[in-house]
């Protein structure tokens, strides 16, 4: 796809070599990474990460043709390749990185770090990755890290683990649509909403840019930090005005070339001597006839609409529609009342028991129980104004002889200043004549 336009900037901080950022792109495949590490290594964490990912990722796809399985392949390939580096050098050695692949007008990325990616479509900024820290991802973190360095400290990234969980999602795009890369050094110091603030309002990319690092240094970020951003290509105000031209000469020369043709046809071909014609037929037949042969030609040029619009979701399966009724509208009412229990844990007075109401009290998902994981969620919705759940493309499975079903779907997550789309799967028990989730999962 040549139609891409791309900006970046990259601010190496007051600390030259420790965790240098950059982004890197070629082929509609897009990388912005942070390297972590002592004064070397960290460069050439995140250097190798650029070379392993772009050399990896097309080879495989050459062979596969499938953009997800071959960055998965990549991560893989770079995750291994620095693992073996920090070995053979004896030094901490990592990095944080985000991966995108356009083709056709669907995003697949992947990442794995702090390092994020956003879209923005329609006045909306969509934050499509979640950090891989312990501040993310640890469910007492605040109370048991006091200090926020640690807090930062990632829980995936490359080189850290021999076998890192890679995730790979899809997201389709629009022609006005952008795609923003950002290390942490920026999106510590700029909020979601500034960042939303100035994309609406800078049209150029490379101004984008520069005021997004701008502002992160204005509020006191001297570390490295990156951000790249990936637009649709636009018509220039030169190239629009070269088109209107060539446009105004055409017709010119068309309107000449009727205008022959009409009066070859009156005067014929010896001047002012007419040919002979039958009674019935007049000259201004004729040139009606001609002026419709030049309307349907003017409507093929124009007949040339983008049909391949599509809504500001993830794409999802098509299968057929799960036909409802006993015993599936039990499962519907369930989900839709559990929707609106989550979304009443938003502001001081949430109702946190409501909504664990609906947990089994064997409920354990990523190491917390049942109450562990109702704190988690009081105190986040503590802090938001308001929570909008959708859900979409429900699958929902034939139960289980212990009575156990398991229910797919696409989930968007909405509060004031974020949105996060991603696939769920609820577990559920029957307990007596009720049924509670004993499991929650997000992919």
């Amino acid at each position: 796809m040549n139609d891409l336009q791309v900006a970046f900037k990259t601010h190496r901080g007051s600390q030259e070599g420790k965790e240098r950022s950059s982004f890197f792109y070629r082929h509609n495949l897009f990388i912005v990474a942070k390297g972590v590490g002592g004064e070397h290594s960290g460069e050439i964490a995140k250097e190798r990460a650029f070379r392993i990912i772009y050399e990896s990722f097309f080879r495989h796809l050459s062979e596969v043709q499938s953009p997800g399985d071959a960055l998965i392949y990549a991560l893989e390939n770079a995750n291994e390749d620095i693992l073996n580096e920090r070995k053979k050098l004896g030094e901490k050695m990592a990095a944080s990185v985000s991966v995108a692949y356009v083709k056709d007008k669907i995003m697949y990325f992947s990442h794995l770090g702090d390092s994020r990616i956003y879209s923005l479509h329609g006045g909306e900024l969509n934050q499509l990755t979640r950090d891989h820290t312990l501040e993310e991802e640890e469910p007492f973190a605040e109370a048991r890290f006091r200090n926020p360095r640690t807090m930062r400290a990632l829980t995936e990234g490359l080189g850290i683990y021999e076998k890192p969980t890679i995730d790979v999602k899809k997201y389709p795009l629009h022609k006005k649509d952008l795609i923003i890369m950002t290390t942490e050094g920026l999106t510590t110091r700029v909020s979601n909403r500034e960042i939303l603030k100035l994309s609406s309002k800078t049209k150029n990319l490379e101004r984008l840019c520069n005021r997004l690092i701008d502002l992160a240094r204005r509020k006191g970020g001297n570390g490295n930090m990156t951000v790249g951003i990936v637009g649709f290509r636009k018509l220039t105000r030169e190239l629009h005005n070269i088109i209107i031209l060539y446009s105004l000469f055409f017709l010119l020369i068309l309107s000449a070339m009727v205008g022959y043709a009409l009066k070859y046809h009156e005067k014929g071909p010896q001047g002012d001597q007419p040919i002979d014609q039958p009674k019935d037929i007049q000259p201004v037949k004729e040139r009606s006839r001609l002026h419709r042969d030049i309307d349907i030609i003017g409507e093929g040029r124009e007949m040339s609409p983008d049909n391949q619009a599509r809504d500001n979701k993830p794409l999802q399966e098509s299968p057929g529609q799960q036909a409802k009724g006993e015993p599936y509208d039990n499962f519907y009412t369930f989900i839709s009342n559990w929707k609106a229990a989550w979304e009443d844990t938003a502001g001081e007075n949430s109702d946190i028991e409501y909504y664990l109401s609906f947990y089994s009290e064997n409920f354990l998902s990523r190491g917390r129980d049942k109450y562990g994981w109702g704190h988690d969620k009081a105190e986040k919705g503590r802090h938001r104004r308001w929570i909008r759940i959708e859900i979409s493309d429900i699958k929902i499975s034939q139960p289980t002889s212990d009575n156990q079903v398991e229910v797919r779907f696409l989930q968007n997550y909405r509060v004031s200043n974020l949105s996060d789309t991603s696939h769920k799967v609820l577990t559920l028990i029957k307990e007596g004549k009720e049924w509670k989730i004993t499991a929650e999962e997000s992919y």
